[in-house]
């Protein structure tokens, strides 16, 4: 079969148009379409945006399925944060995160978890450590969670309503940690004052003649919830010593129990 030829008359407009010659070959211009550039994501006007984080952030970061642990142990609050690779606001985050000296000090007030929401088992296991909150759909998102509580979500937000984890700069995430810190540290104050109060009570009604219980209190402040079950176990010999602390307990299976990976 014959080749069919466009002819010329057909050709003219895209020669005026300098996308194709008069004679059917590539002009420079098409040639140099073919040949754009790789896509870069852009930066939002800050330069040195990155999907890495500095040596310094990095090396604080833990994974979701060790997190519940660690936080148990610590006795530290839970900073989550999700990215995605390629995520332009990630990127914005992560530099300005490198950006910030203060951060690496601040960080280990807390366990840090840096979930990666492209990774299926990265979010298996952070959705386990949520339950029952949920985790939002956006990228970046920052949740903080109580020391060594399972789902036990701090109530710390953003300002934009529809979006309220998405804490998209270094500035909105440093206020955040700071919040947490003073929610953790006012709830801790309040359950300690607790536990002294019990103490007292314990005392004044099986030893009223006893009068050294705020030394005793003084001798193990730090150590008040052991000493709390030391003194109910002395004078309440049938009531197991049992103590709780008002928090949920994470004594139940929690992401890394079954499976180190």
């Amino acid at each position: 079969m014959a080749q069919r030829v466009l002819p010329t008359r057909a050709l003219l407009p895209l020669a005026l148009l300098g996308v194709m010659s008069v004679d059917g070959r590539l002009t420079e211009r098409e040639k140099r379409a073919k040949k754009a550039p790789e896509w870069k994501p852009p930066n939002y006007g800050y330069e040195g945006s990155t999907d890495e984080l500095s040596a310094d952030l990095k090396k604080q970061a833990v994974d979701p399925w060790s997190a519940a642990k660690k936080s148990k142990k610590s006795n530290k609050p839970i900073l989550l944060l999700t990215t995605k690779p390629g995520c332009p606001a990630c990127m914005v985050l992560k530099a300005q995160m490198n950006n910030r000296t203060e951060l690496p000090e601040l960080l280990k007030r807390f366990v840090f978890v840096m979930a990666d929401q492209s990774d299926a088992q990265s979010m298996k296991y952070t959705k386990k450590l949520l339950k029952p909150a949920e985790h939002p759909t956006y990228v970046p998102s920052t949740m903080f969670l109580r020391p060594g509580a399972i789902g036990a979500e701090l109530d710390i937000t953003g300002p934009n309503e529809k979006a309220p984890y998405f804490l998209a700069s270094s500035e909105l995430l440093i206020e955040g940690m700071n919040a947490a810190l003073d929610i953790v540290a006012e709830e801790r104050a309040r359950t300690q004052e607790g536990w002294r109060e019990e103490i007292r009570a314990l005392h004044a009604e099986h030893r009223p003649e006893f009068d050294g219980v705020e030394d005793l209190i003084a001798q193990h402040e730090g150590k008040l919830l052991s000493l709390l079950k030391t003194v109910r176990a002395e004078l309440n010999p049938g009531s197991g010593g049992s103590a709780s602390d008002g928090s949920e307990s994470t004594d139940s299976e929690t992401p890394g129990d079954k499976e180190e990976l």
